[in-house]
This record gives C-alpha cells, structure tokens and sequence, in this order.
C-alpha cells in the first residue's frame, strides 16, 4: 500500500427525497482509496454505506462535492459488486458471460488456463460454470461476480454488501482472495457489516454513521483515538468482589453474567502480569483479550461517540 490514490472524494454531499422529507445520506464526506490497499467501509443500515459505493462507481451522481481518479483509463475501470447482482445475461451459462463481459473489458480470456480453472474451484463454481446464470443461487451469483472481477483485473474493486448471502465460512477465503489480487497497481473499497471481514482483509477501514465519516485508518490508528492506554477484558468465574480494589487496576465496567462476570479494565502492565495479579486474588480468569485490538470494539465507541 502506498500513499498514492486511486480515487480521492472531497466534501461529498448526497440528499434523496423521501415521503417523509429530506435524507440526507452523505454529508461532507472526504475520502481515498490508495493503491494497494483494501478499504472497509463498515456502519450500520442507512449510514450511507451503499450511497458512498454507488458514486464512486459512477452509478449515482452526487449533489456535492468532487471525485479525482488518478490513472484512470479504458483498459482499467473500475468494477461494482452489488449484494444482488444482476449484471450478467440471465439465458446465456457463466462461461458465455464471462466470454462476453471479458471481451468488453479488452481482457485475453483463457478458458483452459490453469489460473482460471483454479479460481473456478477456489469459487466453487466448477459444477455450474456451464449453466445458464439464471438457475445460479444468490450465493453463486455473488462468486461468480467476483470470479469475474478478478478475470477483468480492474483499478478498484468496489463490493458492496457482497457476503451477505455466503455462508460464513466461506466469506473470511472470499475476503482474503480479494485482498490477494489487489497490487501496486489497484485497490478495494467493501462495505460490510462483518467485523471479521474488516480484521482479515483489509488495511485500512472507515466507520461511517448518519452520512458522516465519523473515523478512518489502519485499525491501530483508530484504536489510539478510541482507547485510553492498555484495556482488557477478563470474563471471571465467580464474584469480583476481589478485583475491585487492586493496586494498578482501573475497573471501566462489570457485567454479570449467572456465575461470571465480564470485567473492563486499565492495566499497564500487560496482559499475562494482569492475568496473574487477579488470579493472586483467588479469582479464576476463563479467558482474557486486549480490548484495543477488537476493531468491533472501536467501532461501537465511534458511534456511540458520534450519536452523542
């Protein structure tokens, strides 16, 4: 990942007319994505997630605002993934599709080459690449769609809600492969819901809320701005009674749970020395995590923040 931007937006304003007025989906948003990099987009339903895709892949013109692209050309467009394709001739096979579109694009298909046979398999496509697209399930459509965008080899790679209907195990291999086939030469902006896609897959990640760009940076960076020193969570079986006074340890919150208790604290020693001075007390630690690495963590506190 470089420094160098595929798109940048600046000041991006988006408003739509409702029956109950005026929504206002973007508000001043200021954006890049850089070459090399992934990109997350995560907030909650109506935060303006799809609207903020839906521009930069030209399919929504903003009221607002500016977009640069930086070494665009016909050769290397950027492709849009929606969370329920439709791009693709429902009576022709996703062979033909993929003949088509890939013609259209100016890209060499190799039909027998070993690189596409292995994404077929890598898709799970194999049994129906030679069916009709039109008996595809949801799940196959949104593979086939990134099997295709892979073969087109674009600048950006825009996804939009593109695992919510592949099962959950197979959307951790989806996003990494993304993040396999992005280079110094091109980029990947995903809109998810999913906290694990966002760890896995992706370098930086920006949380929007009400329109707005409430944070953006590589998961590090935002946990500095979200978490005041070293906190952790301890879930504890029994009473907490005896960890309520030690020495060195902030207790931020304590939530019981029948005969546990989850348990937020500020300690800067660490976590193995944490574990050990609570256990000195007595009190069986279950399990232990470093609350500043939990990118879902530092996104609940940017809304909440936001809201307030």
């Amino acid at each position: 990942m470089n420094s160098n931007p595929i798109v940048r937006l600046t000041n991006i304003v988006k408003t739509f007319k409702s029956p109950g007025g005026i929504v206002n989906a973007l508000r001043d948003v200021s954006l890049e994505v850089r070459r090399g990099e992934v990109l997350g987009i995560v907030g909650p339903n109506g935060a303006g997630k799809s609207t903020l895709l839906r521009i930069i892949a030209g399919l929504i013109v903003p009221d607002g605002g500016e977009i640069v692209w930086s070494g665009y050309n016909k050769e290397r467009r950027p492709i849009f993934i929606g969370s329920s394709e439709r791009g693709f001739y429902y009576r022709l096979s996703g062979i033909d599709n993929l003949r088509f579109f890939l013609k259209l694009a100016g890209q060499e298909f190799d039909e027998d080459g070993g690189e596409f046979r292995s994404l077929v398999n890598r898709f799970e496509l194999e049994t129906v690449i030679g069916r009709r697209y039109q008996t595809y399930s949801t799940g196959e459509r949104q593979r086939f769609a990134l099997l295709y965008a892979i073969l087109a080899k674009p600048s950006l790679f825009i996804i939009d809600e593109f695992t919510h209907s592949v099962d959950i195990l197979s959307q951790s291999g989806l996003a990494s492969l993304v993040r396999e086939y992005v280079n110094e030469n091109s980029g990947a902006i995903i809109a998810t819901h999913q906290i694990g896609i966002v760890r896995e897959a992706c370098h930086r990640v920006a949380f929007i809320n009400n329109g707005c760009i409430v944070a953006v940076g590589m998961p590090q960076e935002i946990s500095r701005v979200y978490f005041k020193g070293d906190e952790f969570r301890l879930i504890l079986d029994g009473t907490t009674a005896d960890v309520t006074d030690i020495e060195n340890v902030e207790i931020i919150g304590i939530e019981k749970v029948g005969g546990r208790a989850i348990v937020d604290v500020r300690f800067e020693g660490g976590l193995p020395e944490l574990i050990i001075t609570v256990e000195r007390r007595g009190v069986r630690v279950l399990s232990a995590m470093n609350i500043g690495e939990d990118i879902g963590e530092a996104y609940r506190r940017a809304i909440e923040r936001d809201v307030e």
